[in-house]
């Protein structure tokens, strides 16, 4: 991790959760085009359940769907079931975009340690992707 990330987990660290999610989305935005950085930065703290909501729906709303960098980044800072929740609100219309996302998606929910507990919600998400 460069010098200038290892900046930002100090910065998000010594915030608030609601301030930290606002300055990990303004400086890590997509319209900068470094948002693939905050993927590295987000594990770096922890964030209460809003505001895991809130960097969900920013960065699942517009994350480009050729790698599961994001899906992984997301899915180490919140619970599966919050995780799936989060993704079935950014569900994208048609296009190639839902099978790329279920072709990502599958093999990171079928290993998730919690996926016994919660296959039925995993299992539908998957189900609506195809």
């Amino acid at each position: 991790m460069n010098l200038e990330l290892q900046n930002a987990c100090k910065t998000i660290r010594s915030l608030g959760s609601l301030e930290a999610a606002e300055w990990l989305i303004a400086n890590f935005s997509y319209e900068s085009g470094n948002a693939g950085e905050a993927f590295l930065v987000m594990p770096h703290r922890s964030w209460t359940k809003s505001e895991q909501k809130k960097l969900a729906d920013y960065y699942l709303k517009n994350l480009p769907h050729r790698s599961d960098r994001g899906y992984k980044a997301l899915l180490k800072i919140m619970a599966l079931p919050t995780f799936i929740d989060a993704v079935r609100r950014c569900l994208p219309d048609g296009g190639d975009h839902p099978g790329l996302m279920a072709y990502h998606l599958r093999p990171l929910l079928k290993s998730h340690p919690d996926y016994p507990k919660y296959q039925s919600l995993a299992d539908d998400l998957l189900g609506a992707l195809n």
